[in-house]
């Protein structure tokens, strides 16, 4: 009886490819030609010699290139088995899927190598010479499409739906698609109790300089990582337990975490340009990460289960004209 030697298909590297939008005039260049500027197209409407073409017509060699959006390749291979005693010939395919594991057309991976049990080789197929188990994977540099309508942010960006309620209001936008760009556009945000719950989509809004969201039910705040040009934040009247992704927000100099859960302020010790924390009704006991904050005027942090050695932090603080309110 013949053995099997069952292949084993590896799902390749997962691209961490966040889109990064150049400026309109360079992005759309063609043929010296700059598009001013362009409507959000279907995903199958292609750009050639600066028209816009539907029905999936023949693309243009000179038809712009856009990065995607974070992208999964997979390897997968014709056959899951093969009879050991012979050299048979394996065909594999590589797709590309988006977030949302759904296929993607029209796309290229650019400087792509295949291996097959960590040898590099060529073309679409290759052939077994030995029982046992093969891997499949794939090293890329990047994948582009040439579709102009990768340009739009897919539809389900924002988890939350009220989030998104709330930032098409600001847009003028209730029913179009949202881009990049458009978000890019906000430079102060607020929205109060709206019964929001998730953050995510908010990342994109890398120009905000101001952020309001009291009285909300935001839990995790990972994505507010990302706007470092934050200096005012509101985040009062939420859920908070974990503030550690605000590590980053090093412009910060007005922060509002009042009336959450939180117990470990540590992190907040890297915004060394903070004016005024307000830190009132949380779970918080030790105070001492603040201690290197010198540009801090006012202190919020009544409430709070705060351990005796605190007092001597707030006569520190008050020596140094920073107002304490206990």
């Amino acid at each position: 009886m013949k053995k099997i030697a069952v292949l084993v298909i590896i799902i390749a590297v997962t691209a961490a490819l966040f889109y990064t939008l150049k400026s309109k005039q360079e992005l759309f260049q063609i043929d010296e030609k700059n598009i001013e500027s362009i409507e959000i197209v279907e995903q199958d409407t292609t750009l050639k010699n600066n028209e816009i073409i539907e029905n999936n017509d023949e693309i243009s060699k000179k038809s712009i290139e856009v990065p995607l959006y974070p992208a999964t390749v997979k390897v997968s291979l014709n056959k899951k088995s093969i009879e050991s005693n012979n050299k048979d010939r394996v065909n594999f395919t590589v797709e590309v899927f988006d977030q949302y594991d759904e296929k993607m057309q029209n796309v290229s991976i650019n400087d792509i190598e295949l291996y097959i049990n960590n040898k590099k080789i060529t073309g679409d197929s290759f052939k077994t010479s030995e029982k046992g188990e093969y891997s499949v994977y794939a090293k890329y540099k990047s994948i582009y499409s040439n579709q102009v309508g990768f340009i739009a942010i897919q539809k389900g960006l924002f988890k939350d739906k009220n989030l998104e309620k709330e930032i098409r209001k600001v847009l003028g936008k209730p029913n179009e698609e949202i881009t990049i760009e458009d978000l890019k556009k906000i430079p102060v945000l607020t929205i109060e109790y709206k019964k929001i719950k998730q953050l995510d989509g908010i990342e994109y809004m890398t120009e905000l300089k101001e952020l309001k969201l009291t009285g909300n039910e935001i839990v995790d705040v990972s994505p507010l990582s990302k706007l470092k040009k934050l200096e005012k934040l509101w985040l009062d009247e939420n859920k908070i337990r974990i503030v550690d992704p605000l590590l980053s927000l090093e412009n910060i100099h007005y922060l509002e975490l009042g009336n959450n859960e939180i117990r470990n302020i540590k992190p907040l010790s890297n915004m060394l340009k903070i004016k005024k924390l307000y830190l009132y009704d949380n779970q918080i006991s030790d105070i001492r990460a603040i201690v290197n904050l010198n540009e801090l005027i006012e202190f919020y942090i009544w409430d709070n289960p705060l351990e005796k050695s605190s007092d001597n932090i707030f006569r520190y603080f008050e020596k140094k004209s920073c107002k304490v309110y206990k």
